[in-house]
């Protein structure tokens, strides 16, 4: 398996300023759907999946589901929030991922990859070769497959923080308050 390339990296992809992805002239935010967009258990998109779709709506970018998980978890996340999304998504391969983006009339540059998984959102993007931002997962609660790969990938992280390679830190800056007593 050829290492992701990690373009850039946040807590979550809703501490990101939209303007930054704006900045990036992407025309979508293609987003892994369990820990990236949603808990494992949440069963519908929260307010602050609507209000990032709608931010993004409104800058002209487009957010897209993509997700290795059921079609109709994916689908009802994607019908919801009026979005395209993609379910099974074979993220191992990559083919079907392109050939989707390619139905969206979309090119892999067009596109900024989100998601929290090294082994499946960082190998897809990679196989594209596409840019991929990671996240941390929204919530320490996982499905058993993925408990089972956390543990490696994120000494794995902390391998690629320590080189320095985890791209452009997209968190926002930490003001320390003024009142702070030295």
């Amino acid at each position: 398996m050829k290492e992701p390339i990690i373009y850039g990296h946040a807590d979550n992809v809703f501490v990101i300023p939209v303007t930054a992805f704006q900045d990036l002239g992407i025309k979508a935010l293609v987003c892994d759907l369990d820990q990236t967009l949603a808990t494992v258990d949440e069963k519908e998109p929260s307010e602050q999946v609507r209000k990032l779709q709608a931010s993004l709506k409104t800058l002209g970018i487009s957010l897209i589901i993509i997700s290795n998980n059921f079609p109709r978890r994916v689908d009802t996340f994607g019908k919801a929030l009026g979005c395209p999304s993609l379910g099974l998504a074979n993220k191992k391969s990559g083919r079907r991922i392109k050939r989707f983006l390619h139905s969206l009339s979309l090119t892999v540059d067009d596109c900024l990859f989100v998601g929290d998984q090294l082994e499946t959102d960082g190998v897809y993007t990679r196989k594209l070769e596409g840019r991929f931002l990671l996240v941390k997962p929204l919530s320490p609660k996982d499905n058993w497959i993925t408990r089972l790969l956390r543990e490696r990938q994120n000494r794995r992280i902390r391998q690629l923080e320590s080189d320095n390679r985890l791209g452009i830190d997209f968190n926002p800056v930490r003001k320390e308050p003024d009142n702070v007593l030295q």
